[in-house]
């Protein structure tokens, strides 16, 4: 698993030229996992990113 988390004023996911998704200002989370790994394990991967960016958050204000 890797994870890059960036602040960002803004960001866009845009697929075959279409908007599929859009925040304002915020934390910007890619998380890359392996086909290998089971649902399981990346729910746990998942959960560990929220933890790490709800404390970023806290900590900012």
């Amino acid at each position: 698993m890797i994870a890059l988390i960036q602040r960002v004023t803004r960001a866009s996911v845009t697929v075959e030229d279409e908007v599929t998704g859009e925040i304002g200002p915020g934390l910007l989370v890619l998380l890359g996992v392996e086909k290998k790994m089971t649902n399981k394990k990346r729910i746990v991967c998942a959960s560990a990113c929220w933890d790490t960016v709800s404390s970023a958050m806290l900590t900012a204000r």
